[in-house]
């Protein structure tokens, strides 16, 4: 075949297989509840405020998401191209898995002068469950970003040490800097293993000669240095934030429920994640040893050491969220794919001594085989996604909204009642209300006549229908649209009781008044002598004003911290106030919790069971009297 035309075809064929499963009904699902609906609000927000350093949600700097932007600025791209919707949120993790495709292949045609243990590597990669998957390629969320630049670092320093050319030094750093960029110190964790394989191949001494790795380590450090402080400086409490989030805080201690077992990661990766290709990365070491090639086998040493190291630091770690392993599978393909090729190319060497027309078609036969069916189950993920069945009902009320900014079903004029962290509802009420539809949430305790409301949980529909007069005028699988009537008789509806001011001061256990801080996104300390003044607005239950004039809420800390940071009210933002004994009151929040200081931060948060000491807190009002 004319060797231009052979490598058009490699190309196309390249193309033909990647496209499918990375790009394919993409914008399908709506927004995932946490991470994607959040970045994509953040993204919204960046061009609304043109604050192109700190991130903010719901008009406040995020203190929560606390990674660097990265990824934020490449949505925000993608909306000033292709409009606010779920493709632009999307587009930055599958144009990464697609550039991670091409990495791969690119390197086995430049050190293995292979292009089918490339594409066979590549195939591994797409038809791997947990890397086509939510949270990782198909969702809008940091790790298909983070996998792409650790790879192109990996590879790489690989590279430059095998083949000691300066280019890829620079690739190196570069990868390096845009790692940490998105997903902070998670980026360097493969750097331990790229040491260990320095020493090992003693060829540490070559690296810390060459000036050119000082130059690029400074502008490194001088990147991501002049990020952090610059967003500290702008952004007081910043980098105790980065701290409790993402370093000692969330490597110490288990965060969020996502505290698992050692093995949480390996048993993830053999039994779902990656089960139909585990057994290929072990025999794959094997094979890349054994196979008297000396290239094969120090690729085989490096890429095991990336794995066992990124997996060991990610198992130790006391916080363990299930897509913290996405940046193992391009290892783990490269790895698998050695098995494989080394098939093929036996099939392939027997074919060319035969020289019979039929058999050269042997070795592509064994690669439809082996790849098919993982292929065509991918396929049918993508092309037919699916919601996890334990998330179907919470996200039903997704699908209603989207269908109403796809013009489907109208709801202009509708509040959505929803209970809990509701960013990913939030964009859609965003889309609905640049189309003037007027939606938005309001609180279900307090409805009045005529509103017309929204609601898929269970708690929530059942307040509704227990206290209020309504007409349900739809229902859409779980969800339920109610017009409301009225407050049944006896029950007290808000309409019925006016909002009550008072101005009051709150002291703690240790004698000193609560107060917001300016930094940590105003947390609540109880460390002020001089009284702060807070404002009470009283019903059934309350809501507390600082001020400043921001609601208290429970919804943004790492640890239910209180923070006096909100806008507007909504549920984690109303409280119970218990009056006790003395002149002493304590708080329930929307978690069921009390509020308590810790007697060493002297943080306010809500963890607490019981009322002790710690959660009791004195009354005086803004007269002085108690």
């Amino acid at each position: 075949m004319n060797p231009k035309l052979l490598a058009s075809f490699k190309v196309v064929l390249f193309l033909a297989l990647v496209y499918p499963p990375i790009f394919m009904h993409l914008e399908t699902l709506p927004l995932r509840v946490w991470d994607e609906a959040r970045l994509a609000i953040s993204a919204h927000e960046m061009l609304q405020n043109n604050n192109y350093l700190i991130p903010h949600y719901e008009g406040n700097p995020d203190m929560w998401g606390t990674k660097p932007p990265l990824v934020i600025w490449t949505q925000a791209l993608f909306y000033k191209l292709f409009g606010l919707g779920e493709l632009a949120v999307r587009l930055p993790s599958a144009l990464a898995a697609f550039f991670t495709a091409l990495i791969i292949m690119l390197f086995s045609v430049k050190y293995f002068k292979s292009y089918w243990l490339g594409l066979i590597s590549v195939l591994i990669l797409i038809t791997s469950y947990g890397y086509i998957n939510n949270h990782a390629v198909r969702t809008g969320d940091l790790d298909a970003p983070l996998a792409f630049f650790t790879t192109l670092y990996c590879l790489s320093f690989f590279l430059f040490i095998e083949l000691k050319e300066r280019k890829y030094l620079h690739l190196f750093f570069l990868g390096l800097t845009l790692a940490i960029l998105t997903k902070s110190v998670q980026g360097i964790l493969f750097v331990p293993a790229l040491a260990i394989y320095l020493l090992i191949g003693k060829r540490f001494l070559n690296v810390v000669k060459n000036k050119w790795f000082y130059i690029d380590l400074l502008l490194c450090i001088t990147v991501v240095l002049g990020y952090y402080l610059s967003r500290e400086h702008y952004n007081p409490g910043f980098l105790e934030a980065v701290w409790k989030n993402e370093l000692g805080g969330r490597y110490l201690s288990a965060l969020e429920g996502h505290g698992y077992p050692f093995m949480f990661y390996y048993d993830q990766l053999t039994t779902s994640k990656y089960a139909e290709w585990f057994l290929l990365v072990p025999c794959g070491i094997i094979a890349g040893f054994v196979i008297k090639d000396e290239k094969l086998k120090r690729i085989t040493i490096f890429s095991s050491l990336m794995i066992v190291s990124y997996w060991l630091i990610i198992s130790i770690s006391e916080t363990k969220c299930e897509w913290y392993d996405v940046p193992l599978y391009p290892f783990l393909s490269m790895t698998g794919a050695i098995t494989i090729h080394y098939v093929f190319s036996l099939l392939t060497e027997a074919a060319d001594s035969k020289r019979i027309a039929g058999f050269y078609l042997i070795p592509f036969l064994f690669l439809v085989i082996v790849f098919f069916k993982p292929y065509q189950k991918i396929i049918d993920k993508v092309y037919f996604p699916k919601e996890n069945n334990n998330e179907i009902n919470e996200m039903r009320i997704s699908y209603l909204l989207k269908e109403a900014v796809q013009s489907k079903r109208s709801i202009k004029n509708h509040f959505v009642c929803y209970a809990g962290h509701n960013a990913h509802l939030s964009f859609y009420l965003i889309l609905l209300n640049k189309k003037d539809q007027h939606v938005g949430f309001k609180d279900w305790r307090f409805l009045m006549p005529d509103d017309i409301v929204i609601a898929s949980q269970d708690k929530v529909k059942d307040y509704i229908e227990k206290n209020y007069l309504f007409e349900e005028t739809n229902k859409y699988f779980n969800v339920k649209t109610y017009k409301i009537k009225g407050a049944r008789i006896g029950i007290i509806g808000y309409q019925e009781v006016p909002e009550h001011k008072k101005t009051i001061y709150l002291k703690a256990f240790n004698g000193k008044y609560l107060g917001a801080t300016e930094a940590m996104n105003h947390l609540v300390l109880a460390d002020k002598d001089k009284a702060s003044r807070l404002t009470i607005l009283e019903k059934r239950v309350c809501k507390i004003v600082s001020d400043e004039g921001l609601f208290f809420s429970a919804d943004l800390g790492q640890q239910n911290e209180i923070t006096a940071s909100r806008k507007i009210a909504n549920d984690w933002e109303t409280f119970t106030m218990i009056e006790l004994d003395n002149n002493f009151v304590a708080f329930k929040a929307f978690n069921g919790k009390y509020w308590g200081i810790d007697t060493k931060s002297l943080q306010l948060s809500a963890n607490s069971d019981t009322i002790g000491v710690q959660e009791k807190f004195r009354v005086i009002n803004s007269s002085g009297a108690r």
